[in-house]
């Protein structure tokens, strides 16, 4: 995505969420037709099938560029009717200058009214097909802050858009219960990103598509059980936000010394942080590169023969 969009990459993930698996695929800021490097050794190095490119650039040796084969999340979802969801689908809607717009839109993902009619033409769908045809669908309008994000990712009575778009997917990598903490006699790859897990908070500056996309990544990686990852608008960053989201159950503990938050951003630079973050002992500054990952896969369940064991074959 162009770096220089925020409508074209809040549009996209937008069409993302009415996609199967589609908040778990990752998004590129481009800048000039120019992959970031970070992103670069990540195309390089983890599980990536191809890339799907809204703008000219040049992959990595051995990265394919193509267009994708999507599944309509509205297909996925179709085996089931509206009354058999215990909770419906909630989508947040903020007004177009709410500072905390695009925080939500990576944070919970979102939906238009109806599916876009060019994705059900394209799928030969009907062109009058609802969402409430299909499931319950509760739209709510707010006005951003962090307390009530919180809430809203604390709850788990409503379903999000992100986890729809994952119907009956397996998404979201663990935090490392083995972590014991940095050793400089045994050093490990990725230290940074295994002693945060998923507690990252992301520093939003205004405008910024590299910070969204590095918020939605990270969300697609750890996926959507828990509070964080998490972005705050940078104007609205302050210690005592910090000091909310470090509490354990908001912040994840794991192993014999996970569970501080790592505050990071792709846009603000590290003192910045720094000076944000006060002396807390709870509260780590981490460059973005060291905790960007895109996670494993999302996987679809085994098929299930009339025996009912999965895998089994007549």
């Amino acid at each position: 995505m162009d770096s220089g969009d925020l409508p074209g990459v809040l549009a996209r993930i937008e069409q993302l969420c009415q996609v199967w698996g589609g908040a778990c695929r990752p998004l590129i800021p481009v800048e000039h037709g120019r992959i970031p490097e970070t992103y670069n050794q990540l195309l390089l190095t983890e599980a990536v099938d191809h890339v799907t490119a809204d703008v000219d650039i040049t992959t990595p040796p051995r990265v394919e560029q193509t267009r994708t084969w999507d599944t309509p999340m509205v297909v996925a979802v179709s085996g089931e009717g509206p009354a058999d969801w215990p909770r419906p689908v909630q989508v947040v809607e903020l007004a177009a200058d709410d500072p905390w717009r695009p925080v939500y839109t990576a944070v919970l993902g979102t939906l238009p009214v109806s599916p876009d009619p060019k994705r059900l033409e394209a799928d030969f769908l009907r062109a009058d097909l609802a969402f409430e045809e299909l499931f319950p669908v509760e739209g709510v309008s707010t006005t951003g802050s962090l307390s009530d994000l919180v809430a809203r990712l604390e709850k788990h009575d409503r379903i999000k858009p992100r986890e729809l778009s994952n119907f009956h997917l397996a998404y979201g990598m663990e935090p490392d219960t083995g972590f014991f903490g940095h050793s400089k006699t045994f050093p490990s790859r990725f230290p940074a990103r295994r002693a945060a897990g998923p507690n990252i908070i992301v520093a939003v500056s205004p405008g910024s598509v590299e910070d969204l996309a590095l918020l939605w990544n990270l969300r697609a990686a750890h996926g959507d059980s828990r509070v964080l990852p998490i972005g705050i608008p940078l104007p609205e960053l302050t210690l005592e936000a910090l000091r909310m989201l470090s509490e354990p159950g908001r912040a994840t503990m794991f192993g014999f010394a996970g569970g501080k938050c790592h505050l990071t951003s792709a846009s603000v630079p590290s003192s910045r942080l720094e000076e944000l973050a006060g002396d807390d002992p709870r509260i780590v500054v981490a460059a973005h590169e060291d905790l960007l990952t895109f996670g494993r896969h999302p996987a679809a369940p085994e098929p299930r023969s009339a025996s009912g064991h999965p895998g089994a074959h007549a």
